[in-house]
């Protein structure tokens, strides 16, 4: 697990987006065959794929070194829209002990949602 945190770590901006695609590629796939905790990985990944390289770019754009701290502190980031927030929110849920999400979530949807606002803050400073 830690090599992977390196080499995310030593990813550009590029890399990590073109990454983050790719997580969302195998969230699809995932979905299509039913496997929901892989579909769920995988857009978790996509997402703080996402969201580190908006911190390499903005360093006070700091949300954390994990996917889960990320995306629980996105979720708190007012000056975020609340759109994005919210799909934040419903990509960090737990699973409850019935394997199944605590509300009703389309987690490539969400992730999505959150590569798309970055995609956006990263278009907006070049």
């Amino acid at each position: 697990m830690e090599d992977k945190k390196i080499t995310w770590a030593r990813m550009t901006v590029g890399q990590l987006l073109r990454q983050a695609d790719v997580e969302l590629q195998r969230a699809r796939d995932a979905t299509e065959v039913g496997n929901d905790g892989r579909a769920r990985t995988a857009a978790r990944r996509a997402a703080g794929g996402a969201l580190t390289a908006l911190k390499q770019r903005f360093p006070e754009r700091d949300y954390g070194d994990d996917v889960m701290r990320q995306l629980r502190n996105l979720m708190d980031d007012v000056t975020v829209p609340l759109d994005v927030r919210e799909a934040a929110e419903r990509l960090q849920a737990r699973i409850t002990e019935q394997f199944t999400p605590a509300f009703s979530i389309d987690p490539v949807e969400d992730a999505m949602t959150i590569v798309k606002y970055v995609n956006k803050c990263l278009g907006e400073h070049e």
